[in-house]
């Protein structure tokens, strides 16, 4: 979606409105794929 030029906060709310979660819910999800990859990158580094 940032592709397209849409802001992080309407990415949030749409996902919200097409899963049926909070915008929270969606914000932690995000939070912890990006923590995930972060830490999976890291490891794939060495």
């Amino acid at each position: 979606m940032r592709s397209v030029g849409e802001t992080y906060e309407d990415t949030l709310v749409a996902l919200a409105k097409k899963f049926g979660y909070s915008e929270t819910h969606i914000r932690k999800a995000v939070t912890e794929y990006n923590d995930a990859k972060a830490a999976a990158d890291e490891a794939n580094r060495d």
